[in-house]
């Protein structure tokens, strides 16, 4: 973009302020966007959908790059139990090289230093984006660069030194000076546990399995759209956070183990073993038959005794 070219610039200066004396939003002519993104071991099975899925985010935001005339840069800092090499620092997105699954940074190990990370990250964000970056006639009209934030986890942290309420403070006064903070998470409620780490509930989403390719593709390209033309509200609509909350293998795997009743197997068929007669204490004695045949007596019955 020609940021000397008085035409366009002073279009900012006839818009027309609230009663409040505050210009509305309007389309930003420089936007910073960072993402911090997990790698740690648990994303195994999602990261080749969140790959997939950047991808589409970049060619987006190259388009709306040149649809626009406005300047779009990327920063990526990827981490899993310490802060990892950027992949790209402050990059403007058409010289953003292409992602490839199973490349660095798209695989995974370690565990997950989340707060520090992203902390670390917004304090670089802040710096870069200083308005004396900007060219003087940008400056001169109260121009600035919008900045997005963009978080991307599926785990709690268990490897930072700050905690969750550091966290919190950092992103809620991130958001009072303007940034956009968003927070995608996998294999948690994204909305409650960002609403405990200071993002908007509006700006926090669900995804998971297949569905993280729709999350960091059209979904966040969307969202980032919108924020950069200009748009009063910004945030995920509810069609987007059903088609990013996808199904996980193993969530679903263990969602399947937890609802299937398993039926124990019946015992074998008892069959009644033959009657045995056991002795009658109360039975009559025998009687024997003695027969005297040598005398041709007839023969009688005795009782035989001891």
């Amino acid at each position: 973009m020609d940021i000397s070219n008085n035409s366009k610039l002073s279009s900012f200066s006839r818009v027309k302020r609230t009663p409040k004396g505050e210009r509305p939003s309007v389309a930003a002519t420089h936007t910073d966007i960072a993402v911090v993104f997990d790698r740690s071991a648990s994303m195994q099975w999602k990261m080749p959908h969140v790959c997939k899925g950047f991808i589409e985010f970049v060619g987006k935001m190259q388009e709306e790059q040149d649809a626009n005339s406005s300047t779009i840069r990327l920063t990526m800092v990827p981490f899993s139990t310490e802060r990892e090499i950027e992949f790209v620092d402050g990059v403007n997105i058409e010289n953003v090289p292409m992602f490839q699954q199973n490349k660095y940074p798209f695989t995974v190990a370690g565990s997950t230093r989340l707060y520090d990370t992203a902390m670390e990250v917004l304090e670089e964000q802040n710096q870069r984006c200083d308005a004396s970056e900007l060219p003087a006639a940008v400056r001169a009209l109260d121009g600035s660069w919008k900045k997005i934030l963009v978080v991307v986890t599926d785990g709690m942290d268990n490897q930072s030194t700050h905690s969750r309420s550091d966290f919190n403070n950092a992103i809620t006064r991130a958001r009072e000076d303007g940034t956009l903070c968003i927070f995608l998470g996998a294999d948690q409620d994204a909305v409650t546990v960002g609403t405990s780490y200071g993002f908007s509930p509006d700006h926090a989403m669900t995804f998971g399995g297949e569905g993280a390719t729709h999350a960091m593709g059209s979904a966040l390209s969307g969202m980032a759209a919108d924020s950069i033309r200009g748009a009063p509200t910004v945030g995920f609509t509810q069609l987007q956070r059903e088609n990013s909350a996808g199904v996980d293998y193993d969530a679903s795997a263990a969602t399947l183990r937890q609802n299937v009743v398993v039926t124990p197997p019946l015992p074998p068929l008892l069959v009644p073993a033959p009657a045995i007669p056991l002795p009658n204490p109360y039975t009559q004695p025998t009687l024997v038959r003695n027969e005297t045949s040598a005398t041709g007596n007839d023969s009688t019955d005795t009782q035989t005794t001891n």
